[in-house]
């Protein structure tokens, strides 16, 4: 599933906690909201994301680390060495 802008960087600014919000979220408090929803659904699902902003290939899996979620990213390699 592609998240688009729904977490913007998953590695350094977001730590994987939905109650983080940025000047970009017109409401902060139903983003956050949004937010836990989805990253709750996508750890207890093992939903594949594909996330913009994250290192490449920007593709990986959401898990729950307490209150927060963590990014689990898929390690690429093209397979020659």
């Amino acid at each position: 599933m592609y998240v688009k802008e729904i977490w913007r960087y998953p590695v350094k600014s977001m730590r994987g906690d939905p109650a983080i919000t940025v000047v970009y979220d017109v409401d902060s408090t139903k983003a956050a909201s949004v937010r836990e929803r989805a990253f709750a659904d996508f750890a207890k699902d093992r939903t594949l994301i594909a996330v913009p902003h994250a290192p490449f290939p920007g593709v990986g899996l959401v898990r729950r680390q307490g209150s927060a979620f963590e990014w689990v990213p898929i390690i690429y390699g093209n397979g020659l060495g």
